[in-house]
């Protein structure tokens, strides 16, 4: 009988070469050169981007801060269908002395509508810093009640100043309050009086 054929041990040359040809292939399947993003592509990423990061803000803040903040961008939206809400948002003293009944939502209404989204960007980003103290020390039921107050208060407050300058510059009584703006200098007037926030790290 025949013995059967044992194959023997393979030289190092074979060797080499095997290892040679796995490292050429592991090179040759590897990735091509990565495709340049179009413009519209960065433009997308960036907007995701953008937007995880204020979602992941809004999410640290008080949730009365966060509604006014939703109900500012949300009537911002809905001002470009509904063109009345342009005009709504527009508090002039002229205006509401000579028809105070047919005025009386802009005293609430100037306060969250904004003449235009870079306008809406500065205030939402400045409104967290005077907002989130106060709501924090007072609870939302209470902050809420406080925000309804100073928009009237600081509506009444530019009819009046608007009227009486007025009648000196009739500009004065023409000009429209709109956004945030008002009730921001409202927090930051009593952020000053307590002397606290933002004027007690600056001390």
């Amino acid at each position: 009988m025949s013995s059967p054929h044992l194959p023997g041990p393979s030289s190092p040359a074979r060797s080499a070469n095997s290892a040679n040809s796995q490292q050429q292939q592991s090179f040759s399947s590897g990735p091509g050169p990565q495709r340049r993003l179009t413009l519209r592509e960065r433009a997308t990423a960036f907007a995701a981007t953008a937007a995880r990061h204020v979602l992941a803000t809004l999410a640290t803040l008080p949730s009365g801060t966060v509604f006014v903040l939703l109900l500012c961008l949300g009537l911002h939206i809905l001002s470009y269908p509904f063109s009345f809400l342009g005009n709504a948002g527009c508090l002039a003293a002229n205006a509401y002395i000579s028809s105070p009944i047919s005025n009386v939502l802009k005293l609430l209404s100037n306060h969250f509508l904004h003449v235009g989204w870079w306008h809406l960007i500065m205030n939402s980003m400045a409104w967290p810093s005077f907002a989130v103290p106060l709501e924090q020390e007072l609870g939302t039921y209470q902050f809420m009640h406080v925000i309804l107050l100073l928009s009237l208060v600081s509506s009444f407050i530019y009819v009046l100043v608007g009227a009486f300058f007025g009648l000196m510059i009739t500009q004065f009584g023409a000009a429209c309050s709109e956004g945030l703006s008002a009730l921001i200098f409202a927090l930051l007037t009593i952020e000053a009086s307590h002397a606290r926030g933002l004027f007690e790290r600056l001390q």
